[in-house]
């Protein structure tokens, strides 16, 4: 009997460890693209708050900063970019509406802060 409930118990153990493990290595999968997407969300936040702070000094900085991000895509989704046709559209759109000249020409315009803010909602729509 003894014998038996510590056989279950080693059971039980094994059985947790491994499905720990598995999940380790499921989510390590997907941590790159994650970074990006935080990091990407992190950066437009702060670029968003500058422009609504009057903190133009600090919005070529982040919008660079974005881009980085952005050009990022391609490692962090690479089987995504390379296969679907729409996801790269997307990803390059988004790029793209970061590295455009803003609206009327003053890199502090909420104006070019929402165009990139659409492009990442256009993306998410679909791929989130």
């Amino acid at each position: 009997m003894v014998k038996t409930l510590l056989f279950v118990v080693a059971l039980l153990l094994f059985g947790a460890l491994a499905g720990n493990e598995v999940a380790h290595f499921a989510a390590a999968r997907h941590q790159p693209a994650r970074a990006v997407m935080l990091l990407a969300r992190f950066h437009l936040d702060r670029l968003s708050a500058a422009v609504k702070s009057g903190q133009c000094g600090a919005v070529p900085q982040e919008r660079e900063l974005l881009l980085g991000m952005y050009n990022e895509i391609p490692a962090a989704f690479p089987k995504s970019y390379a296969q679907d046709s729409q996801f790269r559209i997307r990803a390059d759109s988004l790029r793209d509406a970061v590295h455009s000249e803003p609206p009327n020409g003053s890199d502090c315009s909420a104006a070019a802060v929402k165009k990139i803010d659409d492009a990442c909602e256009a993306c998410h729509r679909d791929y989130r």
